[in-house]
This record gives structure tokens, C-alpha cells and sequence, in this order.
């Protein structure tokens, strides 16, 4: 297993079950249902906890843009990659309008490109630390 740190935060539970099923192996990797629980993480544990952040687009009462906007307000600066179900160019629009790296991925991901951009982000992220 690699140093690295990853979230993964999906209101549908099965789903980060199965994300940490399949990337714990590779990774360290911690879960959230939401988004609030995954906020109230980072400002527990020095606003910087993670090298990464996966997340889906469309969850309870915050969506995934808002959420990464709150992480970035905390100083969180891990790159992210958001899920979503349907994406569109109002959704492109918002992920390139947020203030961070953002790589967008249609849900379901195919999980050999999602380790593939997982593994390529983490790197490049080294690089620019």
C-alpha cells in the first residue's frame, strides 16, 4: 500500500464501500456519505489531510462543486475528481469555474481509468508540491 491519502465521498454508500474495496490495496482511503462529514474531517485533521479527493457531483443538501469550494476555503489544496452521472456543459462550466484541479468523470467510471487518473493525478500533484 502507497502513503497516499484518498477520500471518497458518495451519499450512495455502496458505491464508496466498493471504492475502498477496491483501491485499499493500493491506497489509504477513507470514506464519507456526505459532504458535511467530509468537511467537518478536514477541519479536524490540520484543513489538509488527503492528497486527493473523489467525489460525486450530485449528493444531499451540497453538491460536489459547492463541496470542494468549502475545501478550498479551509486551505484543503488536494487535486479532485468529480463524479457524475450526467454531465453537461453547465457542469463543465462549474468545474472549470471552481478553485481547484478538477478532473471530471462520467458515473459510472470505468474503474481502470479511474485508478489510471487517480495514479496520473497523484503524480503530477508530486511534481508540482
Amino acid at each position: 500500500m502507497s502513503e497516499f491519502y484518498i477520500a471518497f465521498v458518495d451519499d450512495e454508500v455502496d458505491l464508496t464501500e466498493a471504492y475502498q474495496e477496491l483501491f485499499q490495496p493500493k491506497y489509504k482511503i477513507k470514506t464519507f456519505s456526505c459532504a458535511e462529514d467530509y468537511l467537518a474531517f478536514v477541519r479536524l485533521n490540520n484543513h489538509n489531510p488527503f492528497d486527493m479527493t473523489v467525489t460525486d457531483f450530485k449528493m444531499g443538501s451540497m453538491n460536489g462543486i459547492e463541496m470542494i469550494n468549502k475545501t478550498i476555503e479551509l486551505n484543503c489544496s488536494c487535486p479532485f475528481i468529480l463524479l457524475s452521472g450526467h454531465v453537461d456543459e453547465e457542469l463543465l462550466r462549474k468545474s472549470v469555474s471552481a478553485r481547484a484541479i478538477i478532473t471530471l468523470v462520467e458515473k459510472p467510471p470505468d474503474i481502470k481509468l479511474l485508478d489510471s487518473l487517480i495514479e496520473k493525478t497523484l503524480k503530477q500533484n508530486l511534481k508540482t508540491a
